[in-house]
C-alpha cells in the first residue's frame, strides 16, 4: 500500500467560545480581528488501494500551508509504516521547524487509516483496552473567585470529582483560590493546579507548599520549561508531584533530558505537542520505564484514544468554559462525559469521513497533490540581495534576479566569475551569507537540498559504475520507496524522451560521453523537479558531441516546458540555448537579457568582449567635442565625426570603441567615403577560412589586430594591403568606466 494523494480543504469555523488564561497568556479570541472568521482544515490522505484517511486541524491556515508545501514529499510512502513516516517528518522539521501544533497531522492520518483497515479503535491497536477514563474539569481563568465557585459547583452537579485550576498568576490570590477549592469540593476530590509557567522558583515553592497542605494531586508547569535546574530543586523541595514538559519540543529526546535531570515527577504527553500518537506513545513508554506517570494533555478524539491506550495515564482533560457547555458534555457524539467519566469510542478511526463534494462547496480554499500532478512542474526562482563571502573575500554583494516559470536561463562567464557558486547556492550545496532564495514563492534559503524540488546535472555525470542505465535512473525513486509500477513508468518515460530505450541494460562503461550525459539528465527528469540545474554538463564532450547535446537539451526544454538554470563558460552554448543570459564577472551580474540583446546592445565592455565569436574588436579612442556638441573620435590617426550629446562624451576623455567583425566592410578605396563612416588602412596578417565564411586578421597599427568577417569569395591573402570601413551606426562606444554610451 502506498500514499497516492493528499487533499486539504480550508473551511470557516464557528467562532470559538471566548475565555482567558492568566495575565500574559493569550486566551480564545485574544487578538482575533473583529469581524474575522476562524478557519479549520480538513485533510484527506488517499492510497493506491482505494482506502482513505481523514483528520481535522483547528489551526486551519497552519495545516493548509504544511500540506501545500511539504506533503508531496510523502507521496508513494507506505502509510502503515508509521515509524518511518514519523522520522521523515522529523527530517523536514530539522530543516524548517514545523509548527508544533501541526507536526503530528501525518501521523494521525496514518493511525486513522490503520484503525479503519483493521476495523479496531486506535487505542486497541496501541495496546490499550479501557472503555472509560476518569475526566477532570479543567477551568479557564475566570475573573472572580465567585465565578470559579459557580463553575466548579456546576461541574460537581454533572458528576466531576477531579478538578484543575488555571488561576490568575498572583501568588497570594492563587493560594487563596486553591484553599477555597478544597473547601468547595471536600477532602475526597482530586485537585490539580496549572501554573502556566508563570512563576520563578521562590514563588513556585511558596505556591507548591500551600498545595501540599491542601492535598493536591499534582502541581503543573509552575515555571518556564527551560529552567531544568530550578525544576530539579523544586522537585526535591516538594512532596507534591511536579508535572512538566508539556510544550517542550523534541518528544522523547527532550523528555529523556528532563528525566536525567530529575526535573519532574510526572510527564506531560499529547498528540498535539508531541508529534501525533507515535510521538506521544514514545514519551509515555519512556516515562513508564522509569516508573513515572504520563498524564495526557488536552481533549479531542486522538487524545481520548491515547488516554485509553497508555497504562500510566490517569485522566482525560476536559476544558470547562461556561454553564451551557458544561451541561452539554454528556450529549457529545464522540466524547461524552457522564458522571465524571469519558466513554472512549470503540469505533475505528480518529475522525469522521467527509464527503469531498460537500467540502468543495463550503471550503474557502482547497489544495490537492498526487503523483500525476507533479509531472508538469514549473517554478519561479527569485534571488533577492544574495551575498556570498569566503572569509574576507566577497564574491557576491547583492545579486537580484527573477526567473519565470518555464524559462531557460544561462549563467555565463569566465572561470572565477561565480556562476557555479551562484548555481550551487540555489541548489543548497553552498551556504548563502545573506539574502533570500525563493522557489515557487517558498523561502528555501536555508533548506536542505533534498527539500527544494530541484534536480542537478553535473559535468562529470556522477553515474554509479556498477549499475546499469535503468538502475542509475531509478535509484533515487527506489530510495524514496515509490511504487514499483510508478518507478517503471517514470524510467520508461524518461528513456523515451531521451531516446535511450535500447541502452537501459548497459553499464556506464559501455556508453559514450553523450550517452552518459543523457542518462544523467534522465535521472534528473524522473524526479519531476520544479527546477533543473545544469552545471557545465557538456564540458567533457568533444566539439561534435557538444553540438548534438545542445540540440538535445534544447528539445528537452521544449518537451518538458521546464524551468532550467544552466551554467557554462561557453558563450556559444549560452547564445544557442538561453531564453535569457545572465553574464557574470568576478561575482557581479554584468547584464541580463536575451542572447540577441546582449549581442546587439552590450551593457559594458566586458559583455561586448565576452559575447560573440569571434569576439568584438575593442580599441581606445580620444574624444574632442566642437562648439556645436559634435564629438570627434580619433582612432589610429583617422579623424571622423560621431554625433552624440555633449553630456555623454567629454573633451579629452579616452573611450573604447567596439566593432563587431561582421560590421567591417572591405573597401577598394575609390568610392566616396560616406559621412560618419570610419575608414582604416592596414595589412593582412592571416586569413582563417571556414568554407562558408572567412575571418581576416589585419594589422592597422593598433595594439591588437583587427578581426574582419568576409565572404569566402573575396580574394584576400596575407601581406595584402586592406582598407576597412564601418559606419558610425555600427560602432559601440564605452566610457572610461567601461559602461556603454547610448545615443
Amino acid at each position: 500500500m502506498r500514499i497516492s494523494s493528499f487533499s486539504v480543504w480550508l473551511c470557516e469555523s464557528e467562532l470559538p467560545l471566548a475565555f482567558s488564561w492568566r495575565k500574559g497568556l493569550a486566551g480564545s479570541r485574544d487578538g482575533f480581528p473583529a469581524g474575522a472568521t476562524p478557519r479549520h482544515a480538513v485533510i484527506r490522505m488517499e492510497t493506491d488501494c482505494g482506502k482513505s484517511a481523514w483528520v481535522t486541524a483547528s489551526t486551519g491556515e497552519l495545516a493548509f500551508d504544511l500540506v501545500r508545501r511539504r506533503f508531496h514529499l510523502f507521496l508513494g510512502q507506505n502509510p502503515l509504516m508509521t515509524e518511518d513516516l514519523w522520522h521523515q517528518v522529523w527530517e523536514v522539521d530539522r530543516i524548517e521547524e514545523i509548527h508544533i501544533k501541526v507536526f503530528g497531522l501525518l501521523d494521525l492520518l496514518a493511525w486513522d487509516l490503520k484503525s479503519r483497515l483493521c476495523e479496531l479503535p486506535v487505542h486497541q491497536l496501541l495496546g490499550g483496552n479501557a472503555t472509560t477514563v476518569q475526566a477532570y474539569a479543567s477551568t479557564v481563568t475566570f475573573p472572580t473567585i465567585e465565578d470559579y465557585e459557580r463553575h466548579i459547583k456546576l461541574c460537581m452537579d454533572v458528576g466531576f470529582s477531579a478538578f484543575k485550576l488555571h488561576a490568575w498568576g498572583d501568588v497570594r490570590s492563587d493560594i487563596e483560590l486553591c484553599q477555597a477549592l478544597r473547601r468547595w469540593v471536600g477532602p475526597e476530590a482530586i485537585l490539580m493546579l496549572d501554573g502556566s509557567a508563570g512563576w520563578d522558583y521562590v514563588d513556585a515553592l511558596e505556591v507548591g507548599l500551600a498545595l501540599q497542605d491542601e492535598g493536591f494531586f499534582w502541581y503543573e508547569e509552575p515555571m518556564r520549561e527551560f529552567h531544568l535546574g530550578a525544576y530539579k530543586k523544586l522537585c526535591d523541595d516538594l512532596s507534591i508531584p511536579v508535572l512538566a514538559a508539556e510544550t517542550s519540543d523534541g518528544v522523547h529526546w527532550n523528555a529523556a533530558s528532563w528525566i536525567e535531570a530529575g526535573a519532574l515527577d510526572m510527564m506531560r504527553v499529547s498528540t498535539v505537542m508531541k508529534g501525533g500518537l507515535t510521538g506521544a506513545i514514545k514519551v509515555a513508554h519512556l516515562a513508564e520505564s522509569f516508573g513515572m506517570r504520563a498524564q495526557v494533555h488536552a481533549g479531542g478524539m486522538a487524545n481520548a484514544q491515547l488516554c485509553a491506550a497508555i497504562p500510566n495515564n490517569d485522566f482525560f482533560e476536559q476544558l470547562v468554559i461556561n454553564e451551557a457547555q458544561i451541561k452539554g458534555l454528556s450529549t457529545l457524539d464522540h466524547l461524552p462525559i457522564c458522571d465524571g467519566f469519558l466513554t472512549v469510542s470503540g469505533e475505528p478511526g480518529l475522525c469522521a469521513a467527509y464527503q469531498a463534494d460537500q467540502l468543495d462547496e463550503i471550503a474557502v480554499d482547497k489544495f490537492h497533490v498526487d503523483a500525476g500532478s507533479l509531472r508538469v512542474t514549473m517554478a519561479t526562482v527569485s534571488l533577492t540581495n544574495i551575498k556570498k563571502h569566503f572569509g574576507s573575500t566577497r564574491l557576491f554583494e547583492g545579486v537580484n534576479l527573477q526567473i519565470e516559470k518555464g524559462e531557460f536561463i544561462v549563467f555565463v562567464g569566465p572561470s572565477g566569475s561565480g556562476k557555479s557558486t551562484l548555481l550551487r547556492m540555489i541548489a543548497g550545496l553552498e551556504d548563502v551569507t545573506d539574502g533570500e532564495i525563493l522557489i515557487d514563492e517558498d523561502d528555501v534559503t536555508y533548506e536542505d537540498p533534498s527539500l527544494r524540488g530541484i534536480a542537478m546535472v553535473f559535468q562529470n555525470y556522477a553515474l554509479y559504475p556498477h549499475m546499469n542505465v535503468w538502475n542509475n535512473i531509478a535509484f533515487n525513486l527506489q530510495l524514496s520507496k515509490l511504487p514499483k509500477a510508478e518507478v517503471k513508468q517514470r524510467v520508461q518515460d524518461a528513456a523515451q524522451i531521451l531516446q535511450i530505450e535500447d541502452l537501459l541494460d548497459r553499464t556506464p562503461a559501455q556508453l559514450s560521453g553523450g550517452q552518459r550525459q543523457r542518462v544523467a539528465i534522465g535521472r534528473a527528469i524522473v524526479r519531476n523537479p520544479k527546477v533543473f540545474l545544469f552545471d557545465e554538463p557538456l564540458s567533457n564532450l568533444d566539439a561534435a558531441l557538444r553540438v548534438n547535446m545542445r540540440l538535445e537539451i534544447e528539445k528537452l526544454h521544449r518537451k518538458l516546458d521546464a524551468t532550467i538554470i544552466y551554467v557554462t563558460h561557453d558563450q556559444t552554448e549560452a547564445m544557442t540555448l538561453a531564453d535569457r543570459i545572465v553574464a557574470l564577472d568576478y561575482g557581479e551580474v554584468q547584464q541580463v537579457g536575451s542572447p540577441q540583446e546582449l549581442y546587439d546592445s552590450p551593457a559594458n565592455k566586458f559583455v561586448a568582449g565576452f559575447i560573440g565569436s569571434p569576439k568584438m574588436n575593442l580599441f581606445d579612442a580620444d574624444v574632442s567635442v566642437d562648439a556645436g556638441g559634435k564629438a570627434k573620435l580619433t582612432l589610429a590617426g583617422a579623424d571622423f565625426g560621431y554625433t552624440v550629446s555633449s553630456s555623454a562624451l567629454n573633451e579629452g576623455e579616452t573611450v573604447t570603441i567596439g566593432i563587431r567583425p561582421e560590421a567591417l566592410e572591405v573597401s577598394n578605396g575609390q568610392t566616396v567615403l560616406p559621412a560618419d563612416t570610419l575608414e582604416i588602412s592596414g595589412k593582412v596578417e592571416s586569413v582563417d577560412r571556414h568554407g562558408n565564411i572567412s575571418y581576416v586578421y589585419a594589422d592597422v597599427g593598433l595594439a591588437d589586430v583587427l578581426t574582419v568577417q568576409i565572404l569566402p569569395t573575396l580574394d584576400v591573402r596575407p601581406e595584402d594591403s586592406i582598407i576597412l570601413r564601418v559606419p558610425s551606426s555600427r560602432l559601440h562606444i564605452f566610457d572610461s568606466s567601461g559602461l556603454a554610451i547610448r545615443e
